[in-house]
């Protein structure tokens, strides 16, 4: 990328400081072919239609550029805007993606099938982890243009398990893809998520999304809070440790394990359940808050599971989705399998659920099960310190549905 601003910058500089139109169209000339010749991966032809489109004539044809007297600005967006579209039909392997193309763009679209050569060449040890990251997005799925069009129907949710397992290589079975694969005990005490990136960006964000959660939640009276997908505990563990008596659901044993260890050691109170979304132990509930933390997007039934939720809430009480994927560029579709490169990678590398939601379709779903939204934001944490918040309304409540 770098080289390619250097070449743009080169052509401004040689326009500012040419001595006569001639010379400066010389100069753009040069350098112009020369450039297209090298995007075009050494194509003459290839290199003469990208001129063609930029002069409207054959580059040996530039003199009359002096008598146009387009300005410099005009003459370069079109020189950027006619090679991306040129090269990138010409471009099969991810590694020969053009600068040019990228930053046109801001994503690479790939296949289905060269998903497997982005995964594995995805993590470089000298790389930062949030550097790994922002080279995985740079890439994403092209989006089907062949989804149902009802998000309530079967067949949409079947046409998204199908790209589901085209996308992971396995049937979708949470007991089984749900999974931390390969991480002991041990090694979570050691060394969690996000300390375990040894990148202090990430472990600043993660720790004020996490205050974050907190903050919200003790702004109102509560007492009863389940936690869904608590992980790695840093949520249990402070929710726990500021009086509040919490309840943490998760489907891996190991997480569970985990969180009774760190309970027993900071000397609170946490009772546990291992079980997947649908079939979490509802005893009677009495919940003032559920909490969702960086895990509702692997809740494939996640529609099925909001009565159940409600029923589980006491009057007045609350939902809270928190560093979730949902906004408008999330997905192209509803809710569905999320394209960008790094869920790409947890998909294919774990098989996990890596659902997004459009923000409309998420709020007109809780308003239809009663609820009432406020949006929360944590201007440090970026969109990882976005919470949906959704209070649930009385049967006879009426008025605004969100706020």
């Amino acid at each position: 990328m770098r080289r390619t601003i250097d070449y743009y910058r080169s052509i401004i500089r040689s326009f500012n400081q040419r001595k006569s139109a001639r010379e400066g169209e010389s100069i753009l000339l040069s350098r112009f072919t020369q450039s297209a010749k090298e995007c075009s991966g050494g194509d003459d032809k290839l290199a003469r239609q990208v001129a063609d489109k930029l002069l409207g004539s054959p580059p040996a044809t530039a003199v009359p550029l002096a008598k146009q007297k387009r300005s410099n600005l005009v003459r370069l967006r079109r020189f950027l805007s006619a090679i991306p579209r040129s090269v990138g039909r010409r471009r099969k392997r991810i590694k020969q993606a053009t600068p040019i193309e990228a930053a046109k763009t801001n994503f690479i679209e790939i296949s289905i099938d060269e998903v497997e050569a982005l995964v594995s060449s995805a993590f470089s040890p000298h790389r930062s982890y949030s550097e790994n990251i922002a080279r995985l997005q740079r890439y994403r799925v092209a989006a089907p243009s062949d989804v149902p069009a009802d998000p309530a129907s079967r067949e949409y949710r079947e046409y998204q398990l199908r790209l589901y397992e085209r996308l992971s290589g396995q049937s979708y079975d949470p007991p089984k893809t749900e999974r931390a694969n390969g991480l002991t005990l041990a090694d979570a005490l050691k060394n969690p998520f996000p300390y375990a990136t040894q990148d202090a960006a990430v472990v600043g964000t993660y720790l004020a999304a996490v205050g974050h959660v907190v903050g919200v939640i003790g702004r109102r009276p509560a007492s009863r809070i389940l936690e869904f997908g608590s992980g790695w505990g840093h949520t249990t563990l402070a929710l726990a440790r500021s009086g509040y008596r919490v309840t943490a659901i998760d489907i891996e044993p190991m997480f569970i394990d985990l969180i009774d260890t760190l309970a027993a050691r900071e000397g609170c109170v946490i009772e546990t359940h291992c079980a997947p979304f649908e079939d979490f132990p509802n005893s009677g509930g009495g919940f003032d808050v559920i909490l969702f933390f960086e895990c509702f997007h692997h809740c494939f039934d996640h529609a099925a599971l909001l009565p159940k939720l409600r029923s589980s809430l006491n009057p007045g009480g609350r939902i809270l989705l928190c560093s979730e994927p949902i906004g408008a560029e999330t997905v192209p579709y509803p809710w569905g399998i999320r394209l960008d490169g790094h869920s790409l990678w947890a998909i294919r590398t774990h098989g996990w659920m890596e659902l997004g939601f459009k923000e409309d379709y998420i709020v007109q779903l809780f308003v239809n099960g009663g609820f009432r939204l406020t949006k929360h934001q944590c201007a440090f944490a970026g969109e990882a310190g976005i919470i949906f918040e959704f209070e649930m309304q009385r049967e006879d409540c009426g008025g605004n549905p969100s706020r």
